[in-house]
């Protein structure tokens, strides 16, 4: 198995390395984006019943 991926590798390097570069600069720009995001968080003052209503 590892053989024929060897091969494969060596046949198609260009195909491979084009990939390769793909998916680092999806995981970089992944990485950046989420990385940069700021984290809120939600609080609550009062409770709910209070304004729940049946439709």
């Amino acid at each position: 198995m590892w053989g024929m991926i060897s091969g494969q590798l060596r046949r198609q390097s260009v195909r491979t390395l084009t990939l390769l570069v793909g998916v680092l600069v999806a995981t970089a720009g992944f990485t950046l984006l989420t990385g940069s995001v700021e984290t809120s968080r939600l609080t609550v003052k009062a409770p709910a019943d209070a304004n729940f209503r049946a439709a």
